[in-house]
């Protein structure tokens, strides 16, 4: 098969989808993030000896992600956001991974909807920039399109905020010019562990700054959204 090389990451054939002769989706939830990590590494290297790009959609068991640095804010804003150190989580009861993304914690759990973008860059056709609103942009009218409201894309801090609660999240990594890392949306609540987490600032905010598509709206399934996501892709990039 042409995508044996990542079957040692757990990937089965059922789980790759042609949405163009060199774009392909990985459709993987629950997929342990380590695996899923490697997983892109490898893709990084495929993409070195072909003309393939990929995505993935996917979701993670608990797990902590640490990446290089907390947004810098730009001449004359105040972000004001809070650093943690890797000390303030070694007594949690989740691995922790440090990074290549931009970024600082992030914490994954499985009622995510996470998307990784696999996509050369190109000065005159697709910057950083560009993906990064693609991303929040699609997301926001997938959840503008179900009903949702009030809604809106921001740049300080970066990611899609529902009012004054943060709903997604985005941090990228690039590796000669090819995107890896992503985005994660919260679709369900995960109120059952803001208390073990609540010492916490994710991307240097207040843990409780953070909330989920089903708290503010409705239950939306991650296959559904995966869907939706789908048909605003196939054309993308």
């Amino acid at each position: 098969m042409k995508f044996d090389f990542l079957s040692p990451f757990g990937v089965q054939e059922n789980e790759i989808h042609l949405l163009s002769n060199e774009f392909i989706l990985i459709e993987k939830p629950h997929w342990d993030f380590k695996l899923a990590w490697m997983a892109q590494k490898s893709i990084l290297q495929r993409m070195d000896q072909c003309h393939e790009k990929y995505i993935i959609f996917t979701s993670h068991p608990n797990v902590l992600t640490m990446g290089k640095g907390l947004q810098k804010p730009k001449k004359g804003e105040e972000l004001n956001l809070t650093e943690n150190s890797i000390e303030d989580m070694m007594n949690l009861p989740f691995p922790l991974h440090q990074i290549e993304r931009g970024g600082g914690l992030t914490f994954h759990h499985p009622g995510q909807f996470i998307v990784y973008p696999m996509i050369r860059l190109h000065p005159d056709k697709l910057g950083l920039s560009e993906l990064v609103d693609d991303l929040l942009g699609f997301t926001k009218i997938i959840l503008e399109n179900n009903g949702m409201i009030d809604l809106s894309v921001k740049r300080t801090p970066l990611g899609l905020w529902h009012a004054h609660k943060k709903l997604a999240s985005v941090g990228i990594a690039v590796d000669h010019m090819k995107t890896f890392h992503g985005m994660a949306l919260n679709l369900k609540s995960f109120n059952d562990l803001k208390n073990t987490l609540k010492d916490l600032s994710p991307c240097g905010l207040n843990f409780n700054t953070y909330t989920s598509v089903e708290e503010e709206f409705k239950i939306m399934s991650w296959k559904q959204f995966a869907n939706d996501f789908k048909q605003k892709i196939e054309h993308a990039w």
